[in-house]
């Protein structure tokens, strides 16, 4: 009788030191990788970075004189926060945050080796960046309530508590990914209107009246607290993870790193509306009004209307319009407005950007041109109309040709956008000594963002 032969089953640690070996040696074999460049985009995030913090500094006035504060700065800022946290919640849930590619899902997480030990080290990176960035807000955060360069110790509590916070978020999405997505999604949404809730409150409160404020400490250490329980019930979820949850999110990773690639936006957003548009409700089909224009309009409206996400959005950038109104100048509000107006009106534009993508589709309807893009372009007029009158009190006083110039050009900023010809990859290129520009291709990608660029110049010109 002879013994079974005996298999070695690689421990985790094995694994992933024998994978780095082999990544190593095909990138020196290709002189090309992830990390023989890592310096450049590095440099960029921190220039760009430093240019943001001057900017805002110069806008609200920090080195002339303090920025007079409204009263409930505090709880405007923290609405802000509930806000943004939903977002970067819904927007972890997409993404993974867990993800595994193909060849990593097939090859090595669908053998035996344990699967918690292999993404343990990509959950701990995860924290970590989340840690980082959520420091640097915490950071800008101070630096907005103080007017002025904080202290350094009210800097550090604040940089603890956007650490703790992002860890947190990162953790809960981790737990939810292993769970119910769904169930952190809407979670997602709910801090959302919490901070739609809390922003009312302050605009509502007598700026006479008193609102008691929660110290920096203790705040830190409940959002640490919080990130520390929920890292470490996501790091025993991660061998519930199975290979669905893990390669949920390969597809907009792929797209993102496509669109990097080619300067296309256009792939990136076209991924996000489709899955959008896959998890709303089932509505009920109805026949159209009246013949081809009229039918077309009121086709768009009510897609219009049925856009996922579009309400949520409009409330989060209500919150982060009165915020604004609240702390920044006067002069720089109509600006954030009219961005503001351009996302929103640049979410219910789904028809447009079909018809002007599409030219079987525009041969298949009928008409000009010029008459389909008028039609689909009066959706997203309405609905920047409606949400402009919702944020005129923070405007007021303005001019009044300012407040008419936020819906329309924000339109005009996306019908620019939609109509973009694909990009030209064989345009002419300047060579500036420092390396080659493709001074074409920029032209092209900036269609859009340099007319949103000149609306908020005009803005900030009417404003003064």
């Amino acid at each position: 009788m002879t013994a079974p032969p005996l298999v070695h089953v690689p421990a985790a640690r094995e694994l992933r030191t024998e994978l780095a070996r082999v990544r190593r040696a095909r990138r020196a074999a290709t002189k090309d990788g992830p990390g023989s460049d890592w310096y450049t985009p590095l440099l960029a995030v921190f220039v760009l970075g430093g240019l943001l913090v001057q900017g805002l500094r110069r806008v609200m006035g920090a080195e002339a004189a303090p920025l007079p504060h409204a009263p409930h700065v505090g709880l405007l800022l923290g609405a802000v926060g509930l806000v943004l946290a939903g977002m970067v919640l819904r927007a972890a849930l997409a993404l993974g945050p867990m993800l595994a590619g193909p060849a990593v899902r097939h090859w090595v997480l669908s053998g035996v080796v344990d699967r918690g030990a292999m993404l343990r080290p990509r959950l701990a990176a995860a924290a970590a960046v989340a840690a980082v960035v959520g420091a640097g807000i915490g950071a800008l955060g101070a630096s907005v309530v103080a007017g002025t360069v904080p202290p350094w110790r009210t800097a550090v509590w604040w940089s603890a508590t956007g650490a703790g916070v992002a860890v947190a978020l990162v953790a809960a999405a981790v737990v939810w990914q292993a769970g119910s997505p769904r169930a952190g999604r809407a979670t997602g949404v709910g801090l959302v209107g919490a901070g739609l809730a809390l922003a009312l409150a302050a605009l509502l409160v007598p700026r006479s009246a008193t609102v008691p404020s929660v110290p920096a400490t203790d705040t830190a250490v409940v959002a640490w607290a919080a990130a520390l329980v929920l890292f470490v019930v996501a790091r025993r979820r991660l061998t519930v993870l199975d290979r669905a949850a893990l390669g949920a999110g390969s597809g907009l990773a792929a797209a993102v790193q496509a669109a990097g690639t080619f300067i296309e936006p256009g792939l990136l957003l076209g991924l996000l509306e489709e899955r959008r548009w896959r998890s709303a409700r089932r509505g009920r089909s109805r026949r159209g009004l009246g013949h081809r224009s009229v039918a077309l309009l009121h086709s768009d409206l009510r897609r219009a209307l049925r856009t996922p996400g579009a309400l949520t959005l409009g409330a989060g950038l209500l919150v982060v319009s009165y915020t604004a109104a609240a702390i920044l100048p006067h002069v720089a509000v109509a600006p954030v407005v009219a961005v503001a107006a351009y996302a929103i009106a640049s979410r219910v534009a789904a028809g447009l950007r079909a018809v002007t993508r599409s030219a079987a589709l525009r041969r298949a309807l009928g008409g000009t041109d010029g008459v389909l893009t008028l039609l689909h372009l009066a959706a997203p007029l309405v609905v920047a109309a409606v949400w402009t009158a919702a944020v005129l009190p923070a405007l007021l006083p303005a001019n009044p040709l300012a407040v008419v110039l936020i819906p329309i050009g924000a339109v005009a900023v996306v019908e620019r956008s939609a109509t973009r010809p694909p990009p030209d990859y064989g345009a002419a290129v300047f060579d500036t000594g420092f390396g080659a520009v493709p001074i074409d291709l920029v032209r092209q990608l900036v269609r859009g963002p340099a007319l949103l660029a000149g609306l908020a110049a005009v803005q900030l010109l009417l404003a003064v």
